[in-house]
């Protein structure tokens, strides 16, 4: 069960419906849910709690629903 913290980028995207990362422009994205989601790039780093956040409400995800997988 992923706590809204800091996760490897599109991991559990894809177990919400989302596609794999494609690519377009500046930015990679993500298609599922009726919605074209923004990703950052590849980082070395993990996702911070905050930018994960705003991911999951522009993707229409309730915390709830990212913290029962």
């Amino acid at each position: 069960m992923p706590a809204v913290g800091p996760v490897k980028r599109g991991d559990y995207l894809r177990a919400l419906g989302f596609e794999p990362p494609l690519s377009g422009g500046d930015r990679q994205y993500m298609k599922g849910r009726r919605r074209r989601l923004r990703i950052p790039n590849p980082h070395v780093d993990d996702i911070s709690q905050g930018l994960l956040v705003r991911i999951l409400r522009h993707g229409g995800i309730d915390c709830a629903e990212w913290e029962a997988l």
